[in-house]
């Protein structure tokens, strides 16, 4: 794809667009907008090729998501709107190590392929670290062959402030503030503010509104700017944290950055969250879930077998007194029964050697019936022997000698 400046009516516009294009061009990265040719047609106009970007930019992506659009909602859940943001993260950083600084690094200005592409586009307000200029490449140390640094600027020469005020960093406003790699962390904590509440972080009438707003770190964290969207603490931590006002308190690298949401993403707690230790151990059930899993099921197998097994014992012990009770009952039912029997056997005994004594014959058979029941019972052997004898007596009165 060619592109051309949509206003080049002096040096200075055509000097703005070329440095764009020059900048981009020394920039190889899977997640930056490739410039294939820069140069100027036989018009004199200025040009470079680029590749052909299919797709629609995070901004679109967000606003048709916010608008409640089904197919947007359903292609870019917030896992996958993470991973655009780690791919831009990955090619800001990179532009970083070879001393370039995007300073306008917003929604509109990244691009979302259908195959997951993810390219940080305009960098018409890159700005050359001067310390890092000569690892770019060695022409653009040279004034001659690259603009002037005060060009690199988001302040041009003018004295105009360059850049989107719902994205820009504080110091982006102050010309006596020098721009750093934490600007750029500024901006890209406002794409992730913007991720998760569908605005960006700080809102105004006026872009001047916006801009003393900024200058004084006025912004709402993003549970209670949308309260009805479910805002990870970790995730608002780290936004919070790259939207710091002072640049000392912000990440200070990109990559710094980036970790942070691979922290998040991966189960682990943020750093600018120090959670505390119920929030470290809820994240570890969540990322050991099948092992927490079986151990749980585990736990209650064995919490079943033990509460099994005791009520099992409990019964036993229930079936085992029982039974004893039935135990102690029976015997002492046996010994009234017995103490019964020795009190009858004695009044028997008492009746029989009565019967014995008495010369009454005239009842033999009767009294041979009584002894005969009252032997089968008796067990001391002397009163065996004198029943016996009466029987003998009596078996003799009736004379029956068998």
């Amino acid at each position: 794809v060619m592109a051309k400046p949509l206003r080049a009516d002096n040096d200075l516009e055509k000097e703005q667009f070329l440095r764009e294009a020059r900048v981009t061009a020394c920039l190889q990265h899977p997640n930056i907008l490739t410039a294939y040719d820069v140069g100027v047609d036989a018009e004199g106009e200025p040009f470079f090729t680029m590749e052909f970007v299919q797709g629609d930019s995070l901004k679109a992506i967000i606003d048709a998501i916010a608008a409640g659009e089904a197919s947007k909602i359903e292609a870019f859940p917030l896992e996958r709107l993470l991973n655009v943001f780690v791919k831009v993260c990955d090619g800001l950083a990179y532009a970083h190590s070879r001393g370039v600084l995007h300073l306008d690094v917003k929604p509109a200005n990244i691009s979302i392929g259908p195959f997951g592409e993810a390219l940080l586009c305009d960098w018409g307000l890159a700005h050359i670290v001067p310390d890092k200029a000569e690892s770019i490449a060695p022409e653009m140390a040279s004034a001659e062959s690259y603009p002037d640094a005060d060009l690199l600027n988001d302040i041009t020469l003018t004295g105009t402030i360059k850049g989107t005020p719902d994205f820009m960093a504080p110091e982006q406003g102050n010309q006596k503030q020098p721009v750093a790699e934490q600007t750029d962390v500024y901006a890209l904590g406002a794409v992730l503010y913007t991720i998760l509440t569908h605005r960006p972080p700080i809102l105004g009438d006026t872009p001047k509104a916006v801009m003393q707003a900024t200058a004084k770190g006025d912004i709402a964290p993003p549970s209670e700017v949308a309260p009805d969207r479910h805002v990870p603490a970790g995730l608002q931590a780290v936004v919070m944290k790259a939207l710091s006002l002072d640049p000392a308190d912000r990440y200070q690298s990109v990559a710094g950055l980036r970790n942070e949401i691979e922290r998040y993403r991966t189960g682990f707690a943020t750093r600018a969250q120090e959670a505390g230790a119920l929030t470290l151990l809820r994240l570890l059930v969540r990322r050991k879930r099948t092992a927490f899993i079986v151990a749980a099921v585990a736990i209650i197998l064995l919490l079943a077998g033990g509460l099994a097994h005791m009520a099992r014992l409990d019964h036993q012990r229930e079936v085992a007194v029982q039974a004893r009770d039935l135990a102690e009952a029976h015997e002492q039912a046996y010994r009234e029964q017995r103490d019964v029997a020795l009190a009858l056997a004695d009044d028997i005994r008492g009746t029989t050697m009565h019967m014995i004594n008495s010369e009454d014959f005239l009842n033999a058979k009767g009294k041979i019936q009584a002894l005969q029941s009252h032997l089968s019972r008796e067990t001391d052997p002397a009163n065996i022997d004198t029943i016996r004898e009466y029987l003998a007596l009596l078996y003799f009165v009736r004379q029956d000698f068998k």
